[in-house]
């Protein structure tokens, strides 16, 4: 089984690097920045932390920045201290924040999320 998913993760690595013409930003949770962070978990739970970091810098430079989704993903849960993840991390809670329009802050605030 182990092999079976190295040899999948691979196959999906080779797709994503060699993909060309197709603009995969337009559909939900396709993005280049998703695909990347994807590519970050599987390694993470791999206990490939190396490529883990790579993949999930690729996400960054693809516009990831999703912290609260890195801060509960149970695959990285062990690599929380390691510096790299620490370091990459704070590079995206660096990046300027969009600000949260009230409606949807409201929303928000009343689905007990704000």
């Amino acid at each position: 089984m182990k092999r079976e998913s190295a040899q999948a993760a691979s196959a999906a690595a080779e797709l994503l690097e060699h993909r060309a013409g197709f603009a995969f930003d337009w559909m939900w949770g396709a993005s280049d920045a998703e695909g990347r962070y994807d590519a970050a978990a599987y390694h993470a739970a791999a206990g490939q932390l190396d490529q883990a970091i790579g993949h999930l810098a690729q996400a960054v430079e693809a516009g990831w920045r999703d912290v609260a989704l890195l801060d509960h993903d149970s695959e990285f849960q062990r690599y929380r201290e390691e510096l790299p993840l620490r370091e990459l991390r704070a590079r995206v809670e660096a990046f300027p924040k969009v600000p949260v329009p009230a409606a949807i802050a409201g929303l928000a605030s009343r689905l007990g999320d704000g």
